[in-house]
């Protein structure tokens, strides 16, 4: 057998080339797949409000109201029929609820009977639902949309404080005697596998001169305020474990984004807003402070 020598020069160009390709160009398979967002928004919803029921009443009156909600909300719902869809029955992507129910009573009657009269007003705004529902043509059964309701989002009490207050003298209070309902878009949104690589590939040479010593840190923060689900930022992160120079995404960013010199106290906040942002619209919460100039990710949500 021929044995091949090679100089070490020529070695290391090798494994440079074979890290190089290995680090940007490689797509894996692990990464996940777009996942349902909760799209709420006073522009986006379909809300139905009416304040200023009967003392006691529980019945929706105003049929105008009634009829604009059930018209906006069952072309939400046809228009999200997809992600619907897709989604009710995952187990790792879970539907956000998307729809919210809240109703109140005023302090006049007993507690006993505004419990009684905030259930049959509950029951009244989820009939609305239901009606949107089979007006949209999703043939869902009503204790699966019970699923998608917020249900710490349900019951109002009087604000009035009886402690302080005399119920009896402050009297008819017809603003806290109502019912709201909304049902908000849910899309399916997140990056492909080549985005992914995209971000990952063009945040690691995101140089402003071909010396590689002068670090973009503006371009790294745009990069990374592309992600928009919190699953974007763990398949980023997964992405960088695999690299031996940073081992994370956390690793990633406290080796690019700390100069002893410049603070780049701005592109650190910059990248900490996109990533809880993006981690927000997954219900999931914060994921990223920044701790004397250093990032800490915590994707164990």
């Amino acid at each position: 057998m021929k044995k091949f020598l090679i100089s070490e020069e020529e070695r290391s160009r090798i494994l440079g080339m074979h890290k190089s390709a290995t680090k940007k160009n490689y797509l894996t398979e692990d990464v996940s797949a777009p996942e349902p967002i909760l799209k709420a928004s006073t522009e986006t919803s379909a809300i139905f409000y009416q304040d200023k029921l009967p003392v006691g009443g529980s019945e929706i009156t105003d049929q105008t109201k009634k009829e604009e909600f059930l018209t906006k909300a069952s072309k939400i719902l046809k228009d999200n029929k997809a992600t619907i869809a897709k989604f009710y029955n995952d187990k790792t992507y879970k539907l956000p609820q998307f729809i919210k129910i809240r109703v109140g009573t005023d302090a006049l009657g007993s507690e006993a009977a505004n419990t009684t009269v905030a259930r049959d007003r509950m029951n009244s705004a989820r009939q609305l639902v239901f009606d949107a529902f089979k007006r949209s043509g999703l043939g869902y059964n009503d204790t699966e949309i019970e699923k998608w309701v917020a249900k710490s989002y349900n019951y109002q009490p009087s604000q009035l404080d009886q402690n302080l207050q005399d119920k009896n003298k402050v009297g008819n209070r017809p603003n806290e005697r109502f019912i709201r309902v909304s049902i908000s878009p849910v899309i399916t949104k997140g990056l492909s596998v080549q985005q992914i690589t995209s971000i990952e590939k063009n945040a690691d040479d995101a140089y402003v001169d071909f010396t590689r010593l002068n670090i973009d840190e503006d371009e790294i923060a745009n990069q990374i305020c592309k992600l928009e689900t919190f699953s974007d930022i763990t398949d980023l992160n997964a992405r960088f474990e695999e690299d031996i120079d940073y081992g994370s995404l956390q690793g990633f960013l406290n080796s690019k984004m700390y100069d002893n010199i410049l603070s780049n106290e701005s592109q650190r906040k910059k990248i900490q807003r996109c990533l809880n942002r993006a981690s927000q619209r997954s219900q999931k919460g914060d994921v990223a402070q920044i701790v004397m100039d250093k990032f800490t990710i915590d994707l164990n949500k």
